[in-house]
């Protein structure tokens, strides 16, 4: 999905999230006009969108990660962590500590 942040719009939902079909849109939306002014692009952290993104605006453009992919990310390894140290701690030790992920 394009979408225009600053105006709050959707501009195109593409077919498929393949690098090639982005990088396809970007480059005729930027020729057309429509994306001619970007100056920093939203994405997940698939490295596709980034790479296309770069193809298209130049290694310049600000890329920006959004926030739930970040938080996601950034949650799933907090969980391994701590999972893998209640698992090193004795029972009773790694009892006291469940719960504690919303603290």
């Amino acid at each position: 999905m394009i979408v225009d942040h600053s105006n709050g719009r959707v501009l195109e939902i593409l077919e498929s999230r393949e690098k090639h079909v982005v990088r396809a849109y970007l480059t005729q939306a930027k020729a057309q006009g429509v994306l001619s002014q970007v100056e920093e692009v939203t994405t997940d952290m698939w490295a596709g969108y980034v790479e296309a993104a770069r193809e298209v605006f130049g290694a310049g453009i600000r890329i920006t990660i959004d926030r739930f992919h970040v938080m996601k990310n950034f949650q799933e390894r907090l969980t391994a962590a701590r999972r893998e140290i209640q698992r090193q701690l004795p029972k009773d030790e790694a009892k006291a500590l469940k719960g504690t992920r919303w603290l």
